[in-house]
């Protein structure tokens, strides 16, 4: 099945005269041929929060499926070296079902165990949420 993310441009950076596309498409381009990643190559596309036709349509958010929660920790390392890579990277977040995920500055290793550790998270309401015990039993 996989797990689906996002990497989106912190808003406040969008109005930076295009530049947050250009990371968007540089940052696209670097996990596309990233030849370890265990992306499916399908589900990877670069797109704009805004819509189609909308003012704002530069990408600003990148879409994935990784195969399991062991691949995030790939993805983490090859967009640090990405963020490494460029002169001022732009603000950034990964996105997990409705959990953020800060990626400004912190270590790629402590990265890689927090979005494993969100990609993990059982779905509200399925078998694997158990509610609490209750005292008077």
């Amino acid at each position: 099945m996989g797990v689906k993310l996002r990497l989106v441009v912190d808003p406040a950076f969008a109005g930076d005269g295009g530049a947050s596309g250009d990371a968007i498409g540089s940052l696209y381009s670097w996990l596309a041929q990233d030849t370890e990643l265990h992306l499916d190559r399908n589900t990877l596309s670069a797109v704009s929060a805004a819509g189609r036709g909308e003012m704002g349509s530069i990408a600003d958010l990148i879409n994935m499926v990784v195969s399991d929660t062991a691949a995030i920790g790939g993805l983490i390392l090859s967009f640090c070296a990405w963020r490494d890579s460029r002169v001022k990277p732009p603000p950034m977040r990964l996105e997990v079902d409705r959990v953020e995920l800060s990626l400004n500055g912190a270590p790629p290793e402590i990265l890689a165990k927090l979005a494993a550790a969100l990609a993990e998270q059982p779905e509200p309401g399925s078998a694997a949420v158990q509610p609490p015990a209750d005292p008077d039993s």
